[in-house]
């Protein structure tokens, strides 16, 4: 008992998987509809022959394709990626440009044979819908290929399960409308059948239409065919059913009313071939138009300027301490105007001048016995440096590394000296300094760079600072810049700069001040346009 025990619970168990996977095969083989090919997109063939078959023998087809007149067919659109292409690939393709359908394939030579597979994908899924293939062994003659291309694409087409569609139906059923003509081989009088496709079955993996299940809704008569549409009505209903919109007609094209439109079918083939080229030709120019764009983006992107002009405007606001053994005062300046300009030249790429110049417009207020007096200053600032460019990563970042070395002033005169309040100053001295300047996009650069002043003399006007002066000075800048042109920028800037005076003596104001030291801090932003050459 024991031992049938054992062979029964895994009888029991493979049963169970065998259902389950049985359930949900079937469940993978219904679909709710077959989609109603219209409007097909031509990828063109993988070429694996390295012999460039590919190209001649997709023409070849898309002619084959045409001249069943049935689908709008639309050429190769310059896929991005490389063939073949994912199912999300080519649903993204058929969405962008309303494919119903896409057809793609692989070329290549199996030993002496060639060997071609056709696959018809759904434009809205990307699944495949029909796959064929045919091996060719005289594939060197021109006519064997032919032949061969006209066998494939006729099976791929004979697997859509319909020869055309309902797209009116009108006076109650009586008046039926269908995409189908002349040039497909109907005629008036002709007899069709309608039917109506109750479920479609797939492979459970590839998911390609393996067959369809049918429900027959009767037999109908051509009144009318005109080339691309008929008229019909129906001459037979089977009990209970209809005629509606987007059911599908069998027929069997007539050869002799096929016959007939020879020289108009071969007419409308050449005015398809003429249009084609037109298509292709502008989607060259299209493709070629962005290549030169890519191009000039990257010539732009990885440019080494000569030069640079630029000029700025903004504001500044600045801070003055005076700090002693007897003495501490300070002195803000709220926001003032500042203007500037300044440029670079590069001798050689690596080696070159700059220079640089700004001004301010500040106004200082003054309290006495007598009342407010109005004072303006207007500093100015100027510098000159040699510099050495080094480019690091060229071609791929292009970030610029700059060194400089050169001399710097700084002049602070105002309106009306007095010996109490206001003084004239200048700094002036030797300036070296670091910069990093960087392309972050096509469109858009940053840069960061400090400078250092370490021995600056200082004059005052009308009172020295005193003996054993000591000064020195740094300048620390951060932009941000954005190509409005080819050549030409707009900038954001921010600078700031710090004087720093130790001393001891006299002091400026008076005896009695010793052991002094004076910091001026100035702030600024400013929003520069360059050009750049």
């Amino acid at each position: 008992m024991l031992k049938n025990g054992h062979r029964i619970i895994p009888s029991i168990i493979l049963c169970l998987v065998i259902l389950l996977s049985s359930s949900s095969v079937l469940q993978a083989q219904s679909d709710k509809g077959v989609v109603v090919f219209k409007r097909i997109g031509f990828l063109g063939l993988e070429d694996r022959t390295h012999q460039g078959l590919a190209k001649n023998i997709g023409k070849e087809m898309r002619r084959e394709l045409a001249a069943t007149f049935r689908f709008e067919v639309i050429p190769q659109q310059n896929p991005s990626k490389e063939l073949p292409l994912s199912a999300p690939d080519l649903s993204d393709m058929g969405k962008k440009f309303e494919l119903d359908g896409i057809i793609t394939g692989i070329v290549e030579i199996k030993g002496k044979d060639l060997k071609i597979v056709l696959t018809l994908f759904e434009g809205e899924t990307g699944d495949p819908f029909a796959r064929e293939f045919i091996v060719m062994k005289d594939w060197k003659s021109p006519e064997a290929v032919e032949k061969g291309v006209r066998t494939i694409m006729d099976k791929l087409i004979g697997r859509l399960p319909y020869q055309a569609v309902v797209t009116e139906v009108k006076d109650k059923g009586k008046t039926i409308t269908i995409n189908a003509g002349r040039l497909q081989g109907l005629g008036d009088g002709m007899k069709l059948q309608i039917f109506r496709i109750v479920k479609v079955n797939r492979h459970p993996f590839t998911r390609e239409m393996i067959g369809v299940e049918k429900v027959n809704v009767g037999d109908l008569t051509v009144v009318r065919a005109d080339e691309r549409f008929s008229i019909i009505k129906p001459s037979r209903l089977l009990k209970g059913q209809t005629v509606e919109k987007g059911q599908y007609v069998h027929f069997k094209p007539s050869p002799k009313v096929l016959s007939e439109l020879t020289s108009r079918r071969d007419e409308l083939l050449a005015q398809q071939e003429r249009d084609w080229m037109a298509m292709e030709q502008a989607s060259q120019r299209e493709k070629q138009a962005k290549e030169r764009e890519v191009k000039e983006k990257r010539s732009l992107e990885h440019k080494v300027s000569r030069g640079k002009l630029e000029l700025s405007t903004g504001l500044g606001w600045a801070k003055f301490s005076l700090t002693s053994d007897q003495l501490a005062l300070d002195r803000k300046i709220s926001t003032f105007p500042l203007a500037g300009v300044s440029g670079e030249y590069w001798v050689v790429p690596s080696l070159g001048l700059d220079a640089d110049y700004q001004i301010g417009f500040v106004k200082l207020d003054r309290l006495s016995n007598s009342g407010s007096i109005n004072v303006h200053a207007r500093p100015y600032w100027y510098a000159i440096h040699l510099q050495y460019r080094y480019i690091l990563w060229p071609g791929r970042t292009d970030l610029e590394l700059i060194g400089r070395i050169g001399y710097a002033w700084y002049t602070y005169p105002v309106s009306s000296t007095d010996s109490q309040f206001f003084t004239n100053t200048r700094y002036y001295g030797p300036s070296i300094g670091f910069e990093g300047r960087l392309l972050l996009t096509s469109n858009l650069a940053t840069g960061i760079g400090v400078d250092y002043l370490p021995i600056l003399k200082v004059n005052e006007h009308p009172v020295n600072n005193g003996d054993d002066a000591s000064s020195h000075a740094i300048r620390f800048h951060a932009e941000g810049r954005y190509r409005l042109k080819s050549n030409l920028w707009i900038s954001i800037r921010y600078l700031f700069r710090d004087y720093i005076i130790n001393f001891s003596g006299t002091g400026t104001k008076g005896g009695g001040i010793t052991n002094a030291k004076t910091t001026d801090d100035l702030n600024s932003v400013l929003l520069g346009l360059s050009t750049e050459f």
